[in-house]
Formats: C-alpha cells, sequence, structure tokens
C-alpha cells in the first residue's frame, strides 16, 4: 500500500514540475554574448563573438558593443544597424562585415509582439513600472531579463556612441575611460529597442542604468545608446507575446538564457 501512495505522489510531482516548466517558458529565446561587468573590471574590449554568427535566424533583435568599443550594434527584425564613433555620430553601417565581432551582444528571437498603447506621457521611471506590469500580462517571467521595444514621440533623448577608450585617462584612473559622442533630441520619431536585465544587471547594463537601451532613427538609420528619454502618450510598448498554436512550430525554441565564449556566469 505504501509503494503506491509513493508511486502516485511520484507521478503527481513529475506532472506538477513539466507543467511549471511550461509555465515559465518565455515567449522568446535569449543569449547574452559577454559582460559589462568583465569588461569593466578587467579592460577586456576583446571580440566574444562574431556577428554573422550571433545574428543569424529569424526575427532577430540585438543591442550591443562593438568589439574595441568602436561603436554600437543595433539589430530590429534581422535589420542591422552598426554606428561606428570614429566615423560621427550620424553615419551608420547597414552592412556587417565578415569578420565584424562584439566585445557585448544581447541577442533575442520573438516571433510575436503584443501592442500596449502608453496612456499617458510618461518618464523613464514611470515607464519602468509599467514595461514590468505589462510584461507580466504578456506572460513574460520578470525575474528574467527579456526584451521590449517602444515605437513613437520620444523626448529629451540623450543618446551616445563609443569611440573607444582614452589611454592616458585609463592610465592616470585604473579605470576603463571610454571615449563617447553624445547628441541629443528635445522630440524624435524613433524606435527604442531594449533589454530588462533582471537579476543579470550588472552584466547586461551600464552601471546607474535600469536596462540596456538602443535608439534607431528610421530614417536615417542612425542608432545608438539610450542615456535618458521619456515618451509621449500613444506611442507604443511591444512585448514578446505567445505563438497561437497555429503558429507554433514543433520544434519551437523555449527560452535560452545562456552565457557564451567571454562571458562568465
Amino acid at each position: 500500500m505504501k509503494s503506491i501512495f509513493f508511486t502516485v505522489l511520484a507521478i503527481l510531482f513529475c506532472a506538477s514540475s513539466v507543467w511549471a516548466a511550461k509555465e515559465v517558458a518565455q515567449p522568446f529565446s535569449l543569449e547574452r554574448y559577454g559582460s559589462l561587468k568583465r569588461i569593466i573590471q578587467e579592460k577586456d574590449l576583446d571580440g566574444v563573438v562574431s556577428l554573422e554568427e550571433a545574428l543569424a535566424g529569424p526575427h532577430v533583435y540585438a543591442v550591443g558593443m562593438i568589439a574595441g568599443a568602436a561603436g554600437e550594434i543595433t539589430v530590429i527584425d534581422g535589420d542591422a544597424s552598426l554606428n561606428y564613433g570614429k566615423s560621427g555620430i550620424g553615419n551608420p553601417v547597414t552592412e556587417i562585415r565578415k569578420g565584424d565581432e562584439a566585445a557585448l551582444l544581447i541577442v533575442a528571437h520573438v516571433g510575436r509582439w503584443r501592442t500596449v498603447p502608453i496612456p499617458e506621457n510618461m518618464t523613464e521611471v514611470e515607464l519602468h513600472g509599467f514595461v514590468l506590469e505589462e510584461a507580466r500580462k504578456s506572460g513574460v517571467n520578470t525575474r528574467e531579463p527579456f526584451p521590449f521595444l517602444i515605437e513613437g514621440t520620444i523626448r529629451k533623448l540623450v543618446w551616445s556612441v563609443l569611440d573607444g577608450t582614452d589611454p592616458e585617462l585609463t592610465r592616470q584612473t585604473h579605470q576603463l575611460f571610454f571615449r563617447k559622442l553624445v547628441g541629443y533630441r528635445a522630440e524624435a520619431n524613433a524606435v527604442l529597442l531594449g533589454f530588462y536585465p533582471a537579476e543579470l544587471q550588472s552584466e547586461l547594463a551600464w552601471p546607474g542604468e535600469w536596462w540596456h537601451v538602443h535608439v534607431l532613427f528610421r530614417n536615417e538609420k542612425t542608432t545608438g545608446h539610450v542615456n535618458a528619454f521619456s515618451v509621449e502618450k500613444g506611442a507604443l510598448l511591444r512585448l514578446p507575446a505567445r505563438l497561437q498554436p497555429e503558429l507554433r512550430e514543433d520544434n519551437e525554441r523555449a527560452s535560452i538564457i545562456a552565457p557564451r565564449r567571454g562571458t562568465r556566469p
């Protein structure tokens, strides 16, 4: 009798474990290459992944740092924009060249998005809470990193493009001193691609920032890292959404938060 009782318990436990695993599976896949924490602490700006390799596949969304802190990388649905600081703040490259590498890259594959109109003007502080609340409604596990998009009118936008480091200041301060080109727009019609880092804050986000966000000015294809912004009522927040059953592929990938070469757990 006891053996039957424990057998039933084991079956129930396994069933509940499978159910829980299905519940927490993210509606996207995510990979990270490199670590900002390691870059800053070890002053290591070497490339950790080939862009050709990391950005392969459908529905790719990515932000990152070009090897050597030479510039910024933004990819929206497979369309890449690379901005090299040495070329100025507004001279992007839209073609990935053979041998191009990233020192840091966060990549998501998102097949479907849920769109939520932003109901009022919001500061970045207010938007932070709104994004988390709506992400939970979309079935996103906010204890893990996830991507989001914002499209529409962006206000008080401060953005920057890396242009390598300053060796002399780095030597004097014993810390990496990044050179940056900084831009400001009081108002812009743009797309923001962000990654909420969750428990990987120090790995994926710059010190003092809640998330890692890049801007893409659609008409110009210019991109850069976002340092500060606010959004206007009517802008659209997009969050990963679960595929409809009829759209799911048999081999639909579960969420992956997997460090790659050059990344420490």
